[in-house]
């Protein structure tokens, strides 16, 4: 880095992302990742871009004739992909949620991007995409089942239940039946007793 100072914002930033402001090369060009290099797209100021040299590329370049109103909707869906990914590589995990989650800003920004003509421009997304479905942590199942062990398929002793019921033997039928005594006092109310 040649810049001998630099603001606490982008300090603290460096220190929360866990990475040093690095030049990248795409193609023949070097690209800084800066967290302070954001773009505008229409009317909408991007927050996450510095996840993506190759994003901060595209976008930093449009033509002015092609639709805004897709370029911007496409920036909006990878800018929060881009979110999910910084929470990702904060925490080291993501869940099932997550990873659906992006898969749907994936698809729209994808979809965007193609009515604006730069669908294969777009093919680093897959990466960001592929990045956090690998921070899915695999559910873990007990293996070794043990029924009549578990706690939760045993009927308690009829000590620690508080059962207020009340059992008549039905006199058509000759069954036992069990009622509580709010539904007795319903029955009585409509019964007439």
């Amino acid at each position: 880095m040649n810049n001998k100072y630099e603001s606490l914002e982008t300090r603290i930033k460096k220190m929360m992302i866990g990475e040093k402001i690095v030049n990248y090369k795409i193609g023949d060009q070097n690209v800084e990742n800066d967290p302070d290099d954001q773009i505008v797209v229409g009317s909408f100021v991007t927050r996450n871009f510095d996840m993506s040299p190759p994003a901060q590329k595209i976008y930093s370049s449009l033509d002015k004739s092609l639709d805004v109103n897709a370029a911007e909707n496409a920036a909006r869906f990878q800018d929060q992909l881009f979110a999910l990914e910084k929470q990702v590589v904060l925490t080291q995990k993501a869940d099932a949620s997550d990873a659906k989650q992006a898969q749907l800003m994936h698809d729209r920004a994808m979809k965007y991007a193609d009515k604006i003509g730069l669908g294969k421009e777009h093919s680093y997304l897959t990466k960001h995409l592929d990045f956090i479905k690998s921070k899915v942590a695999e559910p873990t199942f007990d293996t070794k089942f043990d029924g009549a062990n578990d706690n939760r398929f045993k009927t308690p002793p009829k000590s620690l239940t508080n059962l207020d019921t009340d059992r008549d033997i039905d006199n058509v039928k000759g069954y036992l039946m069990s009622r509580s005594l709010k539904a007795q006092r319903k029955l009585k109310i409509f019964d007439g007793d």
